[in-house]
């Protein structure tokens, strides 16, 4: 907890420092300015929308209702002597899961995380920098985060101005000897550089798990992904929400998935990878419910 909340604060003073050292040192053209802010205020909203979003715990109100549901469905309940079987790593499409930590079972895909000390709703990983899991309900905040994150620290080195970005780099003397602004102004330069390359990397990195319907802690499940879809678009839907203006913003997606049970795809070979992703609507999707069912046609069906 305390690593966390030292990260956390590090990042937050780390934005603030950057703001003020592109408005106060660096003297920006006002278009280049308003560029600037308007992505700083994007990454820094991502950032507070990941950090401070239930990623998917037993309090969110998808597994309150995955619990509800089973309860009216008289769905059979896991209980400890079953948990050697149900509670092995692995894939598991549509099975419910039994949490030996917690004491209790779990819908498909949540797992347990140990920093936290409770599961998560399709858990990607845990990450100090936000105080948190990535799970189901902030994993697209995660991802603007990264974004818009690398488009605020390129602007800022592309558009520094006494000195530029090229003097900056070559040496301390090109700014005033004597002022305070000379180590301010290469630290700025260096921590934009260096969170430019993480946040852009990381982005490309999520991104590329998300389009194959993957997530950290699956990536070192053995066999086929049973949840990956044919078309890589559909599995960014189905994380993301429709590719529409609301995309790129820090809302909450338009997921008609709960979070608790997922469509399930046959084995597809290579030259299928540019399909639709329908044909996992007509599998059997076990562990569904009806309401999920209907939710997967409206996301896979009409987009």
């Amino acid at each position: 907890m305390c690593v966390s909340t030292c990260a956390v604060g590090f990042v937050l003073v780390t934005f603030l420092c950057e703001w003020w050292i592109y408005h106060v040192v660096c003297t920006p053209e006002l278009c280049w300015a308003m560029v600037f802010n308007s992505m700083f205020i994007l990454a820094f909203w991502s950032y507070l929308a990941t950090m401070l979003t239930d990623p998917g715990t037993t309090a969110c109100t998808q597994w309150e209702d995955w619990i509800m549901r089973r309860a009216s469905q008289n769905a059979i309940s896991l209980h400890p002597p079953t948990q050697e079987f149900s509670s092995a790593r692995g894939w598991k499409p549509g099975e419910v899961t039994w949490c030996k930590p917690c004491g209790r079972e779990r819908p498909e895909r949540a797992h347990h995380c140990k920093q936290c000390g409770h599961c998560i709703l399709r858990m990607d990983h845990h990450c100090p920098w936000v105080g948190g899991c990535i799970g189901w309900r902030n994993h697209k905040y995660f991802l603007l985060m990264n974004w818009w994150s690398f488009w605020t620290c390129l602007v800022f080195l592309l558009s520094l101005r006494r000195p530029s970005l090229v003097q900056a780099i070559g040496a301390i003397e090109v700014v005033v000897e004597g002022t305070e602004y000379n180590t301010l102004l290469l630290l700025g330069v260096l921590f934009a550089g260096t969170f430019m390359c993480i946040s852009g990397g990381m982005f490309a990195s999520s991104l590329w798990m998300a389009s194959k319907n993957i997530t950290i802690v699956e990536e070192a499940f053995k066999g086929d992904n049973p949840y990956r879809l044919p078309s890589s678009l559909d599995n960014l839907r189905q994380l993301l929400g429709p590719f529409d203006w609301q995309i790129l913003i820090p809302l909450p997606p338009k997921q008609p998935l709960s979070g608790t049970a997922f469509p399930i795809s046959k084995p597809r070979s290579s030259d299928e990878e540019d399909g639709t992703g329908l044909q996992a609507l007509n599998d059997k999707s076990f562990g569904n419910s009806a309401t999920d069912l209907v939710g997967q046609e409206a996301a896979y069906g009409t987009m």
